[in-house]
């Protein structure tokens, strides 16, 4: 919940956490679905596909979810700020730095400095 908090405006807030709650509920009634599904496919299989598919899965996925909040950007341990400079609002300013980015990508470097 803190990363989904920090990730977008206060007025968004809200919104935010019910998708988020939604995906999380959701998760949480197809998952025990499917591993009861898994299980009841591997239980009479032999050693590669038997009962213990399912944990091996489990620790598989748990193992990918850990690695992957390692890649989450530093911004995120930091509370989201809405600026506004000039009239100019975060959004705007995020188009424009997505702008400056693709362009500086792609190699113009006279594009860039012309911003």
């Amino acid at each position: 919940m803190v990363f989904v908090n920090n990730s977008v405006p206060r007025e968004k807030m809200g919104m935010a956490n019910g998708i988020g709650q939604t995906w999380a509920s959701s998760v949480r009634a197809f998952g025990p679905a499917m591993g009861g599904l898994i299980w009841s496919f591997t239980a009479n299989a032999t050693f590669p596909m038997h009962s213990f598919l399912v944990w091996f899965l489990a620790i598989f996925l748990c193992i990918a979810l850990l690695t992957l909040t390692f890649r989450y950007p530093a911004s995120i341990d930091a509370p989201f700020v809405k600026v506004e400079i000039d009239g100019v609002s975060d959004v705007e300013l995020a188009t424009i730095n997505t702008e400056l980015a693709t362009e500086s990508e792609a190699g113009s470097e006279d594009a860039l400095l012309a911003h």
